[in-house]
């Protein structure tokens, strides 16, 4: 093979290795993340270190620095990724069910709130371990992702007041409620069980928990 023919190899060959560096890369950021929301969810922000987070997700230590500078950015990171997923199922949710009734639609909405906290109980897990002291993170949590979600939230409980299926209260203690009667049973899943002797996540109990929170909150309608 010629200079000229090695140049050329060279030069074919290049993008496929960059593009697998990439793809590595890529790869690498979600493991550290999904061992980060994990850790953080569990442990909290303090109790979980970088070092621990590393060694769940199966990555090298140095790889941090080029992904997160700091531990908080991960955390963030973490946070982002939880709502992300929660946001992009209401909109696959409404897109899926399009011309349903206010009351059909709260319930709908409510419901895949469930959903996603049985899939993913991490999602109240993080709020539990931040919302007990007013820190830096707290609010960049709130002004982020909980008020955007509670503005959402209260226009919903506000149509369903104002249509005579809602319940009577201040909107921002009902959005704390929803929370509370969804997400407290798969945030302490484990204590759950040992009363229970039956898995959080049993499809039965999952069903049965469903209709309860939707008669609480946003009651079928009279025959």
């Amino acid at each position: 093979m010629g200079e000229h023919d090695s140049m050329v190899a060279n030069t074919t060959t290049s993008p496929s290795v960059s593009e697998s560096g990439q793809r590595r890369s890529i790869q690498t950021r979600d493991r550290l993340i999904e061992a980060a929301i994990e850790m953080f969810a569990t442990r909290g922000f303090k109790a979980s270190t970088t070092r621990e987070i590393v060694r769940a997700a199966g990555v090298a230590l140095a790889s941090v620095p080029y992904h997160f500078k700091t531990k908080e950015q991960l955390w963030k990171a973490s946070v982002d990724r939880i709502y992300a997923g929660f946001n992009e199922r209401l909109i696959e949710r409404r897109r899926m069910s399009p011309g349903l009734d206010p009351r059909s639609q709260s319930r709908n909405q409510l419901r895949e709130f469930l959903l996603f906290t049985v899939e993913r109980p991490e999602f109240i897990r993080l709020l539990l371990h931040e919302g007990t002291a007013d820190t830096p993170r707290l609010r960049w949590f709130v002004e982020t992702h909980l008020r955007p979600q509670f503005e959402y939230v209260e226009a919903e409980i506000r149509g369903a007041q104002q249509s005579g299926y809602g319940r009577v209260g201040r909107p921002d203690q009902i959005f704390f409620m929803i929370i509370g009667s969804i997400g407290l049973l798969y945030a302490v899943g484990p204590a759950f069980e040992q009363i229970s002797n039956r898995s959080a996540t049993d499809e039965e109990l999952v069903a049965s928990h469903i209709e309860s929170v939707l008669e609480l909150f946003y009651p079928s309608a009279e025959d």
